[in-house]
């Protein structure tokens, strides 16, 4: 079995194509059946989908949580619907390692984040 690694010279989204790209190609390699990949709006699971087209894997698309969509954006319906039928499923849950319960849901004005307990 060869291995190859790839480095790439800057950080972010501009890698997110190649990186989608050599993990479709590693994953016919090996004979993988199934994909996690995160997504915030949903067009990076499109991407993978497109990617991964012919292939017999089963695609899990992980949107951010609910929690914290105000502040980092949420999953596009649109986007989701376009991928969800090209046989993407996405899951969207709390965040166990984020810290409090007021992280992990959904915070809606006047609620922030301290106080929602308190609320509740």
């Amino acid at each position: 079995m060869e291995l190859k690694a790839t480095y790439f010279e800057e950080k972010g989204e501009i890698n997110t194509e190649q990186t989608i790209k050599l993990s479709a190609q590693r994953c016919k390699e090996l004979g993988i059946k199934h994909v996690v990949g995160a997504t915030t709006t949903g067009e990076t699971a499109i991407k993978v989908a497109r990617e991964f087209k012919g292939q017999d894997v089963n695609i899990i698309a992980v949107t951010l949580h609910a929690g914290i969509w105000e502040k980092y954006g949420a999953p596009i319906s649109e986007k989701v619907k376009e991928a969800e039928e090209m046989g993407v499923k996405f899951l969207t849950c709390t965040h166990s390692l984020m810290g409090n319960v007021g992280n992990a849901v959904v915070i809606t004005p006047p609620y922030k984040c301290g106080g929602f307990l308190q609320h509740a």
